[in-house]
């Protein structure tokens, strides 16, 4: 069966031999970007056409530069930079598979994204956008949570995605993704490997590897035992009262964490806490960024900034002096 083509525009089309030039791209684009790119991309245009129906501006293409630097005016407050930067991305992906030209390297746009960038660096983190950092899910959280947990199919299964997520640093994206037959264990000492086909860092689909301990791998056999899967089945599949399903969603991680862990975490605290763990275990941050996929440390400096504080000089020096 061929894989379903997936435009990057929005459904609102104009007629004629431009609705053509746009079926035409869609399908020409098909398999070229990762499913979550074109997730992205699908978002902001649809932002971009929403703001136009709340303001009443024309949606048609090419989008002149002005309106689209009063957009990125209007996002101030309610968008991250990445966010936005992802938005155009997506107008400008919008404009290049149309043959158009693109209204994101324009003057006024430049200047409206410096606005944007420097009005973000002035507010306080928790102020940005009502979002923070995801909150830490590290391992005496998890520990406790995990020993609440009995040994039906539900909790057999919701143990080993959680233990699983925090000893691999996935992402939720990947951790639906796997199938049993990327679960390797080593017999020696009962640890293991699981072996990620493609990432957001892995685009060309080359394979990475993560680590998996011997008590996680004894969650996962138990789990895939009672669900009777087979090598080919998805690792985490849904299950409901008509039976069990075919693979669970990003969304499900998030509903799974909140539940079995508690409301305050997203499907990314496995990965933060994670993080934060090691570095607090006094692991280095280039060995953090290679167990974690990160191409460098920026990203584990950022999770662990508040850890860090408390291992830096001046706190070294308080506590050689005994103020702390």
């Amino acid at each position: 069966m061929p894989t379903p083509t997936v435009s990057t525009l929005p459904a609102i089309l104009p007629e004629g031999d431009l609705a053509q030039r746009v079926a035409q791209a869609a399908q020409d684009a098909a398999g070229a970007y990762a499913p979550a790119t074109i997730q992205t991309y699908g978002y902001g245009i649809r932002r971009y056409v929403r703001w136009c129906d709340e303001t009443g501006m024309p949606y048609g293409l090419p989008i002149p530069p002005r309106t689209l630097a009063r957009f990125i005016d209007d996002m101030r407050g309610q968008l991250s930079p990445s966010s936005i930067s992802a938005y155009l991305s997506a107008i400008t992906r919008a404009h290049a598979d149309l043959d158009l030209p693109t209204p994101t390297g324009a003057g006024v746009v430049s200047l409206a994204l410096k606005r944007f960038r420097r009005e973000w660096a002035g507010t306080a983190p928790k102020a940005r956008c009502g979002r923070g950092q995801a909150k830490p899910m590290q391992r005496d959280t998890i520990d406790k949570a995990l020993r609440g947990m009995g040994d039906s199919l539900h909790d057999l299964r919701d143990t080993a995605i959680i233990a699983l997520a925090y000893d691999s640093l996935c992402r939720a994206s990947e951790l639906v993704a796997f199938d049993v037959a990327d679960l390797e264990q080593d017999a020696s000492d009962g640890s293991g490997v699981i072996v990620i086909r493609r990432s957001k860092t892995d685009q060309d689909g080359e394979g990475l590897h993560r680590y998996v301990s011997p008590d996680t791998m004894a969650r996962l056999s138990a789990w895939i035992s009672a669900a009777r899967l087979d090598p080919d089945s998805p690792l985490f599949i849904p299950m409901s009262r008509k039976g069990l399903g075919e693979r669970l969603s990003p969304r499900d991680v998030s509903r799974i964490y909140k539940a079995r862990v508690g409301e305050a975490f997203s499907a990314h605290s496995t990965r933060v806490g994670g993080a934060v763990d090691q570095m607090g275990a006094g692991i280095a941050t280039g060995q953090i960024a290679q167990s974690g996929g990160w191409k460098g440390e920026q990203m584990v400096s950022r999770y662990t900034k508040s850890l860090a504080v408390k291992q830096s000089g001046a706190a070294i020096l308080a506590q050689k002096q005994g103020r702390a």
